[in-house]
C-alpha cells in the first residue's frame, strides 16, 4: 500500500469514528466538528509528513489550509465574545 493510501484510509477511518461518537453524545454544534476534525487531520498530516519527504512537501499544503481554517473559527468565535 501506498503511504498517500495509507494517509487517506487513516484520515477517513479517524473521522468516521469521531463522527460517531459526536453523534452519539449528542452534540450539535458544527463548529465543534469542524475544529475536532481539523485537529485530526492536523496531527494524521504530522504523522505521516514525516515518513516521506514527497509527501513532506505535498502534507504541508494541507496543513496550512486546515490550519486557517481553524483561525478563521477561532477568529469568530473570539469576535462573537467582544460583540
Amino acid at each position: 500500500m501506498k503511504i498517500y493510501n495509507s494517509y487517506i484510509l487513516t484520515v477517513a477511518s479517524l473521522l468516521l469514528v469521531t463522527a460517531v461518537i459526536l453523534v452519539a453524545s449528542g452534540q450539535s454544534s458544527l463548529e465543534f466538528y469542524y475544529i475536532l476534525y481539523i485537529l485530526e487531520a492536523l496531527a494524521v498530516t504530522e504523522l505521516y509528513a514525516h515518513l516521506s519527504v514527497k509527501a513532506r512537501s505535498r502534507l504541508s499544503s494541507v496543513s496550512v489550509v486546515l490550519f486557517l481554517g481553524f483561525l478563521f473559527i477561532v477568529a469568530q468565535k473570539v469576535i462573537s465574545v467582544l460583540v
